[in-house]
């Protein structure tokens, strides 16, 4: 049967987050105690799985999961001990380490949040938001942000609408159902459903205007993980697969029908049924030259690519731009992608950005 990756994956990284501490090597009847904090939706349906399936307590795991009120509790709480891991957006993670200076580290990704911009009925275009009342968590959580780029790509400027913050999801779907002078918020699902359900319209989904985004992801304090390190590895136990020992750099994806484990020397292992399988039959790609297939589409000729441009410019560009900062150590650089500019370097802009070319030889101009 040819190796098949359905629509309806598990999602990997999630699942594993929630199977991630299952096994943390404790001696028959030993249990060790966690308390997590997330907030509600449907990127918690791993681990409310393992706990009905009963695969936490499978392996010595007591597990309490707290629902989030707001961003400020989580964050204090993990800071503060309450709760051992969280499970929510990266932006709240980057506060706490940037804001807060709480040193934490992020031990896995997940989604991209699945979020819309809800809107009531009368709003049309996003100019229709000026002087209007938008709620959110609190004002510089994760979702409040993709609500200002969202605004900001579409010509309406902070400062030109009324930030309201009122705590989780299921809060922002109250206000946004039963007070009319709440114009938008961010809602993911379910609450988007719920939302719509009430006659709130849906003006556009987040990663269509923004693009690609990473939301939900699970964070610890570093002290935590230093003296829990075996907890952070994936469990191969308890997903039924073989005990092997993968590289740091590696990517799982758990679906329906087995699962697919790819790591940094790009050979993929492929599982069924809890064994490996030596022989699997791949998909026929035809015999193709990255490279050469990139020049060709610049020149015009398209044709399928590996790495599909939509995606490459989002890699390569902070790839370069990594590489190209190292000419000024310890100076911050802004970077502007739309403009293709540096917006507090003026030094960088003539020496990473111009340069001169031979004549004949000038690439076309980016404006």
């Amino acid at each position: 049967m040819p190796y098949h990756m359905t629509a309806r994956c598990l999602r990997a990284l999630a699942a594993i987050a929630g199977l991630a501490f299952a096994a943390l090597g404790s001696p028959a009847g030993a249990q060790t105690h966690l308390t997590t904090m997330v907030f509600q939706g449907v990127q918690n349906l791993p681990l409310f799985a393992a706990q009905q399936k009963g695969f936490f307590a499978k392996h010595g795991l007591v597990v309490d999961q707290k629902i989030a009120p707001n961003s400020q509790e989580l964050r204090d709480g993990l800071a503060q001990g309450r709760y051992q891991i969280v499970h929510t957006s990266v932006d709240n993670a980057i506060a706490m380490a940037e804001q807060a200076k709480v040193d934490i580290v992020v031990v896995c990704g997940g989604d991209n949040g699945w979020n819309d911009l809800l809107v009531q009925p009368e709003i049309n275009p996003y100019a229709d938001l000026r002087g209007k009342t938008v709620v959110v968590d609190a004002p510089d959580t994760a979702f409040a942000f993709q609500l200002y780029q969202m605004l900001k790509l579409n010509g309406v400027a902070q400062g030109e609408y009324t930030v309201k913050p009122v705590g989780a999801t299921r809060f922002r779907l109250q206000a946004i159902t039963t007070d009319k002078s709440v114009a938008a918020s961010i809602l993911n699902l379910p609450f988007s459903l719920q939302a719509e359900q009430a006659g709130i319209k849906k003006l556009a989904t987040a990663t269509d205007v923004i693009g690609p985004y990473l939301s939900t992801t699970a964070f610890v304090l570093r002290s935590w993980a230093r003296d829990n390190d075996d907890a952070l590895v994936p469990s191969f136990a308890a997903m039924g697969l073989p005990p092997i020992k993968p590289g740091a750099n590696h990517t799982m994806v758990v679906c329906e029908e087995g699962t697919l484990l790819l790591q940094a020397d790009g050979l993929p292992q492929i599982f069924r049924k809890g064994k490996e399988v030596e022989n699997e039959p791949m998909p026929e790609i035809g015999k193709r030259n990255h490279w050469k297939d990139w020049a060709d589409n610049c020149l015009g000729d398209h044709k399928p690519l590996w790495t599909p441009f939509q995606i490459g410019w989002r890699i390569t560009e902070p790839a370069l731009l990594a590489v190209k900062a190292t000419r000024f150590p310890g100076e911050e650089l802004r970077w502007n992608s739309a403009t293709c500019r540096f917006t507090n370097h003026d030094q960088a802009n003539k020496e990473i950005i111009s340069r001169t070319y031979r004549p004949g030889f000038e690439p076309p101009v980016v404006s």
